[in-house]
């Protein structure tokens, strides 16, 4: 993965006269929380802070897996569905008559009924029913990854290269990387993040502790998604609970 032209981005701004005394703070969100990391550890260009939102703390081979096994997935319904916090949809969960819970059995289940989605027959909808819907279409996935068929990837996935997957499936975990660092780095994120688990977050800071080192700082939010509730913005012209407190330390990293 080539970095040159991030290191110049950043060089070439901080040769101009407007910024020579601000402090320099990457934000990287998702796959930037990665990209972002791996510009501040070079050190070929100075960096003073790290601003992560949405926290990739896995390799991304290991991410997609989660993903595809269908966490992601069940963290969404959940958060819908589930009332009683076991991780588990029940079938009184699942036919509730609440206009959030049709809304979204439709959105996440497109109406199936309850006994389709209960594969394992255990009495509920959980992560054992939805990772073997899922499982082989990641078995599908790696092996047009692997047999370079952008054309398949582009139609049934993202339009993302074969090349983009095996060059981020060969990179370091961020919660190895990131304790090399000794800026100020700050996390960003929320606990209905269906794209990457909030556990990642407590993880790392767990390792910081072992290794006594101080310059970590997370903010995990409450009723908070991957994007920090960007459309509070979109809908409301408000600014999320998450994105109020990512300004503010942005504001007070750069005095």
């Amino acid at each position: 993965m080539d970095f040159k032209w991030k290191d110049a981005m950043i060089s070439f701004l901080q040769k101009d006269q407007r910024f020579t005394a601000c402090k320099i703070i990457l934000y990287g969100m998702s796959e930037g929380t990665i990209i972002a990391s791996l510009v501040a550890e070079r050190k070929v260009v100075h960096i003073d802070a790290l601003l992560l939102h949405g926290y990739a703390h896995e390799n991304m081979y290991d991410i997609i897996l989660w993903q595809n096994k269908g966490h992601g997935v069940m963290t969404m319904a959940n958060s819908v569905f589930d009332k009683d916090g076991d991780k588990a949809i029940s079938k009184e969960e699942y036919e509730a008559e609440e206009e959030t819970v049709i809304r979204h059995k439709t959105y996440i289940f497109q109406n199936m009924p309850f006994d389709s989605l209960d594969i394992v027959k255990n009495g509920v909808i959980d992560i054992h029913d939805i990772e073997k819907m899922r499982m082989p279409f990641h078995g599908e996935l790696i092996k047009r990854i692997t047999n370079n068929d952008w054309l398949w990837i582009r139609s049934n996935y993202f339009n993302i290269t074969p090349q983009w997957f095996k060059s981020h499936f060969k990179l370091e975990p961020n919660k190895t990387r990131l304790l090399r660092l000794n800026i100020p780095i700050h996390i960003f994120h929320g606990k209905e993040d269906a794209n990457v688990p909030v556990e990642g977050v407590y993880d790392l800071q767990e390792r910081f502790e072992v290794c006594n080192k101080t310059n970590l700082n997370i903010h995990v939010l409450e009723k908070h998604n991957h994007d920090l509730n960007f459309q509070d913005w979109l809908i409301h012209k408000k600014w999320s609970e998450g994105f109020r407190q990512l300004f503010s330390v942005a504001k007070e990293l750069s005095l």
